[in-house]
């Protein structure tokens, strides 16, 4: 995997425009061919295949993914042992970029923000949600904070071209510790921490997440409390090409759209006031022209930040670089531009009741996925006529680039760059990083424009609503599905995922573990098998007959175990789920909480003695929003709180936590309330 630098001089872009103005487009009556409900469906699972972490074999679809990286895990930074695992590798490689991650995120949270119908309809709302969630899970473990509960620092970037491209072989078999990347006094990193500010505020305005509310808010603050704000460079060299990977031109797009997104969830003044100390005065290479990319969030930022529709226009037309032929912007993975021009241009539309770009988005979209003198599908797996060798070291089941494996896998629902030039020049090889590279932020701004395309398109008879069928899904290598148009079915599907192997959760509940899996289609039975953890020694503890949900009562307080469960349809065995662990955790018995001192309150409980410390949430609000969080230790049966408010109502929560094997396990939240009288 090579990046090139997307900025490039005035005479080059003019260049690349010329060579890149028009490539026919065939047969433009084609549009009923192509369903944007699987392609909204299909294009998400590509963020599957670069998952990365110790939980990728539950989490990912794909049955070739496994948990991979499980050095990240304990890196020590300033004298701090900083758990980095999670989020998902950058494009065909597997370094951990962050601009990168929180702009698709980003992307991502406000597609779903914009077009949640699209979303629900496809049965999409689970696979998208599980994919933000892991991304910003990631950005949570990447904020390291002080005592206090301030930022210390963030970690940006896990390894860097120079350690990460000279191996070309699967994610699983590197396990080592990888050079970090974080923020100091002297290396704010504007960008990376405002866009991760970002990604956090729209999970909150999509989820209600409560904790990725916090998160954004402690970021924001950090970026704020920088005088020397800038782009970050630490890191970003590769002397591979001899030029820098992701180099970032501009902050203030970034910091702008997180204080538009923070302002929106929260309605507070102060993140307005940063919105428009940027706008008025362009700071940071805010720019509402710049092409949007990961590069520059400006656009989206000044819609989001003033509610002005102008700005997504501006930015649209100066990436459309052709009204009939294929609009190819940058001969560097132009399919990525295209669809980003196409959601700019659709987004007007909507905040505008207006069709100025429907038609022109309708017939790019078209283009990407075969309707092409070529004949030529840009989004692998989509159909018969797609990419089949995408650039991707995962995906590739192969030790080297110019290899092409029989086995390799399909990557579905990857968009690769695309063609080159105006003739449509373009190499289906794995080698070929140009032509065949695929990106999160790539998928990013497909899955915007298809979930645009199927809202449009909804109510066109004339346009088709498929999913992913059931013998499209059985010729690929799955876990599960998140749904599937069984008999060439449209947009619906079951409320669960269907799945050829269960994929467990784990979650201590009371004095007991709940155990709940993915539905197997067909199956009529399920069998729950636990171990203790470390050992292969599964035993059959219950048994069920349809329902994927078990609870374990004889779990002892403090063990570690592993369960699985197997899917049986009669006699036959369907499926065994891979093994998942959890630490047995009684939740706490809280005793008392008292305000027996003026503005202080005392809450009491009774020991765990498995426990390795304690969590304590306390706020105003019932849903623990605004929340302030502290950890006391084992020996700890008390904790008092002071400067609290006479007047006000108080919810308090606890619960035990243990770690092992370098994850933290929890019991369930115990919750009291008390009004402070005194």
């Amino acid at each position: 995997m090579i990046r090139k630098r997307q900025t490039i001089s005035l005479i080059l872009t003019l260049a690349l425009l010329l060579t890149c103005w028009n490539i026919p487009i065939a047969n433009t009556s084609a549009a009923s061919k192509y369903s944007y409900a699987k392609l909204l469906q299909s294009s998400l699972y590509f963020y599957d295949g670069n998952m990365c972490g110790s939980d990728v074999s539950s989490k990912s679809a794909f049955a070739w993914r496994g948990n991979c990286h499980l050095g990240d895990r304990r890196v020590t930074i300033n004298g701090k042992t900083v758990d980095v695992s999670g989020g998902f590798h950058d494009a065909g490689d597997h370094l951990k970029a962050g601009l990168q991650q929180a702009y698709s995120a980003t992307m991502l949270g406000l597609a779903y923000m914009e077009y949640k119908t699209a979303f629900e309809d496809t049965k999409s709302t689970e696979h998208l949600k599980r994919i933000t969630s892991h991304f910003c899970d990631y950005f949570e473990r990447c904020t390291v904070l002080k005592s206090n509960g301030s930022v210390d620092f963030f970690v940006y970037q896990v390894s860097d071209g120079d350690e990460d491209h000279k191996k070309w072989e699967a994610p699983e078999k590197q396990n080592g510790t990888r050079h970090v990347y974080y923020t100091s006094s002297s290396n704010p990193a504007t960008d990376e921490v405002s866009e991760a500010a970002a990604a956090l505020a729209v999970q909150y305005i999509n989820f209600k997440d409560t904790k990725a509310l916090s998160y954004a808010k402690k970021l924001f603050s950090y970026a704020k409390g920088f005088s020397n704000k800038a782009v970050t460079k630490e890191g970003l060299y590769d002397s591979s090409t001899g030029g820098y990977l992701y180099d970032s031109q501009s902050w203030g797009d970034d910091y702008a759209l997180a204080a538009a997104l923070l302002y929106k969830a929260t309605g507070e003044s102060s993140y307005k006031k940063e919105f428009d100390k940027i706008k008025s005065a362009s700071s940071g290479g805010y720019n509402i022209y710049s092409w949007l990319s990961w590069d520059n969030v400006s656009a989206l930022a000044e819609y989001y930040g003033t509610g002005s529709a102008d700005a997504l226009k501006s930015c649209a037309d100066n990436m459309k670089a052709s009204d009939t032929g294929y609009s190819c912007l940058l001969a560097w993975g132009s399919a990525r531009y295209n669809c980003n021009t196409q959601f700019l241009g659709m987004l007007y539309d909507k905040a505008t009741k207006s069709s100025t770009y429907s038609k022109w988005a309708t017939s790019q979209m078209n283009y990407i996925l075969g309707n092409n003198s070529k004949n030529v599908c840009f989004v692998v797996g989509y159909n018969n006529n797609s990419a089949k060798y995408p650039h991707h070291r995962a995906a590739s089941n192969s030790n080297n680039a110019g290899t092409t494996s029989a086995n390799h896998h399909i990557l579905l629902g990857a968009l690769v760059g695309g063609p080159t030039d105006s003739s449509g020049t373009y190499s289906d090889s794995q080698s070929d990083y140009q032509c065949n590279e695929v990106a999160l932020d790539y998928n990013a701004g497909l899955v915007f424009a298809a979930a645009g395309l199927y809202t449009l398109h909804k109510s066109d008879s004339s346009v088709p609503k498929t999913l992913m069928t059931k013998a499209e899904t059985d010729k690929l290598n799955l876990r599960f599905t998140y749904t599937d148009g069984s008999n060439g079915g449209s947009s619906g599907g079951n409320d669960e995922p269907s799945s050829k192997v269960p994929a467990l959760t784990l979650t201590n509940s009371g004095k007991k573990v709940k155990v709940k899996w993915t539905k197997v289609s067909g199956a009529d039975t399920y069998i729950v098998e636990r171990t203790v953890s470390g050992k292969n020694s599964f035993a059959e503890i219950g048994k069920t007959s349809g329902t994927n949900t078990f609870v374990d009562s004889k779990a002892k307080n403090g063990k570690a175990y592993q369960y699985r469960v197997t899917a049986n349809k009669g006699t036959k065995k369907l499926s065994v789920s891979k093994p998942v662990k959890i630490v047995c955790l009684n939740s706490v018995g809280i005793t008392s909480i008292t305000n027996k001192a003026a503005k202080n309150v005392t809450l009491k409980w009774k020991k765990n003695t498995k426990a390795g410390g304690y969590q304590i949430q306390y706020s105003t609000n019932k849903n623990f929003s605004k929340s302030k969080t502290v950890k006391v230790s084992s020996k700890a049966s008390a904790k008092k709180f002071t400067k609290m408010k006479k007047g006000k109502i108080y919810y308090v929560r606890i619960r035990a936590y243990k770690k092992s094997g370098g994850k933290v396990y929890y019991s369930n939240w115990v919750k009291k309330k008390i009004k402070v009288k005194k």
